[in-house]
């Protein structure tokens, strides 16, 4: 993969508990990133996103709108330097 990148995402709101970590997993594998999503001790969820810059804005978007149970109340995109480099993407 050419200009590759990372990106750390987080999302606040109401995220657990609602199926969002599974709705980033399936739309993360579809448009083939790689990296993982986990849900965090202060109740957000955390993206770890690898891949171009189209994919992780993608990702980003989706991420924004959540899945319909979902209540988003802030978002945070941080472009990384130097990152880790996985094989698929998966739910932590």
């Amino acid at each position: 993969m050419d200009d590759v990148k990372c990106a750390e995402i987080t999302i606040h709101g109401l995220v657990q508990g609602v199926g969002f970590r599974h709705y980033v997993y399936k739309n993360a594998i579809s448009i083939g990133l790689k990296g993982y999503v986990r849900n965090m001790p202060d109740g957000s969820v955390f993206i770890y996103a690898v891949g171009t810059h189209e994919q992780i804005q993608l990702i980003f978007q989706i991420a924004s709108k959540g899945p319909p149970r979902s209540g988003i109340i802030d978002k945070h995109l941080k472009y990384l330097i130097e990152f880790e480099v996985f094989d698929n993407f998966s739910i932590r």
